[in-house]
C-alpha cells in the first residue's frame, strides 16, 4: 500500500497559497494537474490552481460546488455534479492536451478516478491552443488579482509537464476496500516546470 503522511492546510482568510514563477513557459499544450482536496469552505468560489493575473483567467477548481476550470483563450468546462462534501477527501485530476484532434479528449476531468463527462457548461479548446502558464503558477489562489482562494487540505501536488495523463497513473483501486486511493508517483516524468509535492 502507499499511504498520504501529510497535507497543507489552506485558510481563505490568510490568502494561504503556494507560488511559482516559472523558468521558462514549458509544454502550454499538453500537461497534467493533480491533488488530493479536502474542502473546508463551501464558498461561491473556491480555486485549486491558476496561473493568472489581472488580465487573463486561467483557473480551476470549485464555483458554486460544481467543478470549474476557465482559460482565457474562450475554453470553459463546468461539471454538473456538485462537491459538497467536506468530511471526505477528493482526488481531482485535470489533463489538457489541445495536440488532440478529438475535440472533447483536450480536457479531461477525473474525480475519484472517474472521468466527469457531464457537464452544465462546455466549450472545448481549439486544437494546439496554449494554456497560458508564462505567469506566476499558483495552488490554493485564483491569481494575482482574484477573490477566490481555497480553504481546505491539499496533499499530494503532482504537475506533469508535457503528458496528459490517465487517473490510473496517479491514483488506483483498492483491491479489498473498492475505494479509489493514491499511489506512489515519484518516478512519473515531470517535464521542464513539472513539480510534485508530497
Amino acid at each position: 500500500g502507499y499511504d498520504i503522511d501529510q497535507s497543507l492546510r489552506f485558510y481563505e482568510i490568510d490568502t494561504s497559497r503556494l507560488e511559482r514563477t516559472p523558468s521558462s513557459a514549458g509544454n502550454r499544450k499538453t500537461w497534467t494537474w493533480s491533488g488530493w482536496v479536502k474542502r473546508s469552505h463551501l464558498n461561491v468560489q473556491n480555486f485549486l490552481f491558476s496561473s493568472a493575473d489581472s488580465s487573463v483567467r486561467n483557473w480551476f477548481g470549485f464555483y458554486n460546488n460544481q467543478l470549474w476550470f476557465d482559460h482565457t483563450n474562450g475554453a470553459y468546462v463546468k461539471s454538473d455534479a456538485l462537491y459538497r462534501d467536506v468530511s471526505s477527501w477528493y482526488h481531482i485530476v485535470v489533463a489538457w492536451d489541445t495536440t488532440q484532434g478529438t475535440n472533447t479528449n483536450r480536457v479531461k476531468i477525473y474525480v475519484n478516478g472517474v472521468q466527469e463527462t457531464s457537464f452544465s457548461a462546455t466549450t472545448v479548446p481549439s486544437q494546439n491552443s496554449q494554456f497560458d502558464f508564462t505567469n506566476n503558477l499558483y495552488v490554493g489562489k485564483a491569481g494575482a488579482a482574484a477573490d477566490a482562494d481555497f480553504s481546505g487540505y491539499m496533499s499530494e501536488f503532482v504537475y506533469l509537464d508535457g503528458t496528459q495523463a490517465a487517473s490510473t497513473d496517479l491514483g488506483e483501486v483498492d483491491s479489498d476496500s473498492g475505494i479509489w486511493k493514491p499511489i506512489d508517483v515519484s518516478g512519473l516524468t515531470f517535464g521542464t516546470n513539472g513539480a510534485y509535492l508530497d
